[in-house]
């Protein structure tokens, strides 16, 4: 997958294997109820009965029954205990039934079971069930805080690390653990919802920093669908929209210059604009030379 678009140092670029920024636009949008037939051709292996009833369970999740799956997820622990995907999902159905603190519990226990849980994304859920919990005693706490544990102001640094409980974490780890964790968490939770304004909102920032300056002022705007205060980012919009309008003055942006038409056509008048005086010139010239 290419994209093509304006870097943080001002200059354009054609990018291959980015994360698809249409992904989550499509998850806002999709019915948890679709993805049911995600499960329709799985087929399991006689010795794994725990990933069909798990599968069970978060197909009836999915279509909003949150305390019909943790009964079954339950009766799965019970009877197989210590399957990793048995606790992550039933951390999951516990958050979608409201009781935070429980999830917290069993996404941490699925961590303990797998430290590379959710492809070493998991850690991004335990900060946002720390957050919620938090929440309930102070409704402003992600005005002072970020839901990742990364300062803001040192996206910059290469070297800029944080601990997490998957280990530590550099902004290239953040951006594709943030990623993985909208792709499911936006298809379960619709507009308007704070934590998953925040988590793009960060996404944003890292976009920013790591990618193109056009997918992150996207990723804003499908904050501020979620709910993200447009004030908040208003300078750091702005400065991205710069850097775009002016990137065909870096000296990295030729390919930049001619892809935008105003420029071209800016470019072929200024062209026949010297081409005249030119001719004006010589003309003058030689009616000089005649008159002498």
């Amino acid at each position: 997958m290419w994209i093509h678009g304006t870097t943080v140092d001002g200059h354009f670029v054609e990018l291959n294997g980015r994360w698809s920024l249409g992904d989550l636009q499509d998850s806002m949008i999709a019915s948890p109820a679709d993805e049911s037939s995600l499960f329709e051709t799985h087929l399991y292996h006689p010795s794994d009965p725990v990933a069909a009833a798990n599968d069970k369970a978060v197909q009836v999740l999915l279509k909003g029954d949150a305390e019909q799956a943790l009964k079954m997820l339950e009766e799965i622990e019970a009877q197989y205990p210590g399957a990793y995907y048995t606790a992550a999902n039933r951390g999951t159905a516990y958050e979608l039934a409201g009781k935070d603190k429980e999830a917290l519990k069993w996404i941490l226990e699925g961590i303990k079971r797998n430290p590379d849980s959710h492809m070493k994304a998991e850690w991004i859920h335990v900060n946002i069930l720390k957050a919620k919990i938090q929440m309930k005693s102070q409704p402003d706490w992600l005005k002072t805080h970020t839901l990742t544990g990364l300062d803001l102001t040192k996206l910059d640094s290469d070297y800029y690390q944080i601990e997490s409980a998957q280990g530590k974490k550099n902004r290239w780890t953040a951006y594709e653990s943030l990623y993985r964790q909208l792709r499911v968490r936006m298809l379960l939770v619709k507009p308007k919802d704070p934590i998953v304004a925040q988590m793009l909102t960060e996404l944003a920032y890292l976009e920013s920093q790591l990618g193109v300056q056009e997918s992150a002022i996207e990723y804003l705007n499908m904050a501020q669908a979620y709910g993200a205060d447009p004030q908040a980012t208003a300078a750091f919009r702005a400065h991205m929209e710069k850097l775009i309008r002016w990137r065909w003055l870096h000296p990295k942006s030729y390919k930049g210059l001619f892809s935008q038409p105003i420029i071209i056509v800016t470019s072929l008048c200024l062209l026949l604009v010297i081409l005249v005086l030119i001719r004006r010139r010589r003309e003058r010239q030689a009616a000089l030379a005649s008159a002498s």
